[in-house]
């Protein structure tokens, strides 16, 4: 064997040692690099669960979901709270406006609704003495004496008997509305639409009597 060809021989077992050494070496940066990789992963993931859990605590603590705006939708017992405050500063704002009654001062509600017990009250004494309507005469007693003390309440202005009087009132308007619209003959339509016409606007005027009442004397 010739020297160049010895040389030759030599080269190629040292040429295959470094080809192998390489791809030793490569297959550690591979090995390597995965588990890297993973490393930081796993590094990254806490942060980003983190992140989801503080997300998630924030929406529960604030009690509602998140609206188009990104603020937190109001309660239901919050929307309620407001709903009353701008209630009671409506009825506020309306009583700010009243004034209270004068010491003797009886506005045309009262005198109305003193008028109307009274003559409700003459009527069935009158009724009652001649046996109208086929029914006992004390009925019509009781109910004078109802209307009677109704009337007086009312003209000494006193809170209560007015809201029982209101309420009375309110029961005849319904009472007689559904009697209006069941009527079969024309007596009993007129009958409803007159006894509407005189405690309707009774019940209307002795609302602001009422409040007036409430408007504390200065």
């Amino acid at each position: 064997m010739s020297a160049p060809d010895a040389e030759r021989g030599e080269e190629a077992p040292a040429a295959s040692d470094a080809a192998r050494a390489g791809e030793t070496t490569a297959r550690g940066d591979d090995a390597v690099r995965p588990g890297g990789q993973a490393a930081r992963d796993d590094t990254a993931r806490p942060d980003a669960t983190a992140g989801r859990g503080d997300a998630g605590t924030t929406r529960d603590a604030g009690g509602g979901r998140p609206d188009a705006t990104g603020g937190e939708a109001p309660s239901r017992d919050e929307a309620m709270a407001r709903g009353y405050a701008r209630s009671r500063a409506k009825t506020e704002a309306i009583q700010a406006q009243l004034q209270p009654l004068g010491p003797d001062e009886r506005p045309l509600g009262i005198k109305l609704a003193v008028a109307l017990a009274v003559f409700l009250a003459v009527a069935n004494l009158v009724g009652a003495a001649l046996g109208a309507g086929g029914e006992s005469p004390a009925v019509g007693v009781v109910f004078a004496a109802l209307m009677t003390g109704l009337a007086i309440g009312t003209w000494q202005r006193r809170y209560l008997v007015i809201l029982l009087y209101q309420a009375l009132l309110a029961l005849t308007i319904i009472a007689f509305a559904l009697a209006l619209a069941l009527a079969s003959n024309l007596l009993g339509a007129l009958l409803a639409v007159v006894v509407i016409g005189l405690c309707a606007p009774v019940f209307w005027l002795l609302v602001r009597v009422m409040a007036r009442l409430q408007v504390p004397q200065e």
